[in-house]
């Protein structure tokens, strides 16, 4: 099943990684590659041409959830070689685009295909739908952001007061018959496609993401900085806070952590995402460490529930996960519930926007909610 075959080129991964294993891995994108190629037949070719790479008994093909192919092979050209001239003649006869796969080294190269993993378990989005229950894409059309632009952001960045751009989202209990959702915690977060589209309306840092990734740690480093403010830690109360692994080693980060304190750190809950615990797992394990030994509590954040069976909680060592609702969910059945931690109140549903989700929560026995449907009554 692909879900068993994402979960074990993960685990292969890793293990590369620990033993410095080199291993050589061919990322066949069959998900984006044209409808033309998507009938079976043309997976038979496609598999046909990564024949010579799996000559080796050491070798494995994997197909993700998404479609795309991952072959792992020993190190060596020649097969390789033969198998990147069967692609290219099949799918790419003319040789003037560029190539339709990527070839990575490992473990030099393992967080780019951990994020190929990961990024497979994303279901594709319907055109002009917006995701729910998190930051919603600029409307419109964008261009790429340069680095031009991003020194213009920066810039701008310095100069706005942010508190206008921050986002106080309420995480609520809510049981069947009761009275109405109880808040027990709010996320702050900034509102990213708000702030672009008044600092640099024309430009979109999704695509480049490496500026993405630079804009959101300038953002972390922005919105701690902006509640270690005496005035802002006074009124914080209990919070969460999606974070980069990055910035929890920010000057910003330890300045928060001073203010607050030992009882200040038990009343905030820190985010962290899939996609960086699979790009970096050793910076994810130091920080895990530190936050749980200075007192924070810790959450998988925005996760999907495809993802959920890559990265089970209490393996990771988290207190709580965030779980993205889709309508997808409800079809995953067991393999959804064997992920879910027995405990229920460890589980947060985000995307709360509808009674089908709701419904669905208190079916799985989830009472905690974040959503549109939120009104706290207390």
């Amino acid at each position: 099943m692909p879900l068993d075959d994402a979960v074990a080129l993960t685990q292969l991964v890793r293990d590369s990684v620990a033993a410095a294993l080199p291993r050589q891995a061919l990322h066949l994108p069959l998900a984006r590659l044209a409808t033309r190629l998507h009938r079976d037949y043309h997976r038979q070719l496609v598999r046909d041409a990564l024949a010579p790479m799996l000559r080796s008994v050491r070798s494995q093909v994997f197909e993700l959830p998404n479609g795309d192919l991952v072959v792992v092979a020993p190190p060596g050209g020649r097969y390789l070689k033969a198998t990147e001239e069967a692609l290219l003649t099949l799918l790419l006869p003319d040789r003037v685009s560029d190539r339709p796969f990527a070839v990575l080294r490992l473990p030099e190269e393992a967080a780019a295909l951990l994020a190929a993993v990961e990024g497979s378990l994303v279901p594709p989005a319907s055109p002009g739908a917006a995701p729910s229950g998190g930051d919603e894409p600029m409307a419109g059309r964008a261009e790429a952001l340069g680095t031009a632009d991003l020194a213009a952001l920066e810039r701008g960045l310095g100069a706005a007061i942010l508190a206008s751009f921050f986002r106080r989202r309420p995480v609520c209990r809510l049981i069947p018959d009761g009275d109405g959702p109880e808040t027990l915690w709010e996320d702050l977060r900034v509102d990213q496609p708000a702030l672009r589209a008044a600092l640099l309306p024309a430009g979109d840092p999704a695509g480049s993401p490496w500026l993405l990734r630079r804009l959101r740690r300038l953002l972390d480093r922005r919105l701690l900085a902006e509640s270690a403010r005496p005035e802002e830690v006074r009124r914080l109360g209990p919070v969460g806070l999606g974070l980069s692994l990055d910035s929890l080693t920010t000057v910003e980060f330890l300045r928060l952590d001073a203010v607050l304190g030992q009882a200040g750190r038990a009343r905030v809950t820190i985010g962290m995402t899939p996609a960086d615990i699979l790009a970096d797992p050793d910076g994810f394990v130091f920080a895990r460490n530190f936050c749980r030994v200075r007192g924070y509590r810790l959450a998988l954040d925005d996760v999907t529930g495809e993802a959920l069976a890559l990265l089970p909680l209490d393996r990771l060592g988290l207190d709580l996960v965030r779980l993205r609702w889709s309508a997808g969910l409800p079809h995953l059945g067991a393999v959804l519930g064997a992920a879910l931690p027995a405990a229920r109140d460890r589980v947060v549903l985000t995307g709360a926007d509808s009674a089908a989700a709701i419904g669905w929560g208190w079916e799985q026995g989830i009472t905690l909610f974040q959503g549109r449907l939120m009104r706290p009554q207390g």
